[in-house]
């Protein structure tokens, strides 16, 4: 028997996989190359406005950052610093949200394609390869824009992984 599947539904499935691999593959890997930035301890900006209080601690102890996103082009900034500079793999580590939201990522002004999308409304955790980027000595801004208006949006962010990609 035959089954004719639609393209789309190829490319998804083969993200979908690819995503739990990425994720398998920063679970297994050594840390030793490895730089977790801990996105809950940095300070955020709603649209240029410092806010506090925005870390919350899971069952598993595991410290996250909640960012409400109440409409589209609500921006959440902030800034995280880089020892050396280098050619780094990304990969972030976060939850949609339970009604699913799509979000655009900069870093230092720079878009990275194509947005975020966590389309699918349930409370997972995901890893995102962000794919290699150079990046300086210093510090770095990091930018969330929601694309979206979603009803009571939040979405929650655990770590941004920084490993070695060469020069």
């Amino acid at each position: 028997m035959i089954v004719r599947v639609p393209a789309a539904m190829v490319v998804l499935i083969l993200a979908a996989c690819l995503g739990r691999a990425w994720g398998a593959g920063l679970a297994a890997a050594g840390a030793s190359d490895a730089v977790v930035v801990p996105l809950a301890d940095l300070a955020w900006s709603r649209n240029a406005e410092p806010v506090e209080d925005l870390a919350r601690e899971d069952a598993d102890g595991e410290r996250r950052v909640v960012l409400p996103v109440d409409g589209t082009g609500v921006r959440w900034t902030t800034v995280f610093t880089t020892d050396g500079a280098g050619t780094h793999r990304l990969a972030l580590s976060w939850e949609p949200g339970p009604d699913g939201l799509l979000l655009e990522l900069l870093i230092d002004g720079e878009r990275h394609p194509p947005a975020l999308d966590g389309w699918r409304p349930t409370r997972r955790h995901v890893v995102t390869d962000l794919g290699p980027r150079w990046l300086g000595d210093g510090e770095h801004l990091l930018e969330f824009i929601a694309r979206e208006d979603v009803a009571d949006a939040v979405v929650v962010l655990r770590a941004l992984e920084l490993r070695s990609a060469g020069d």
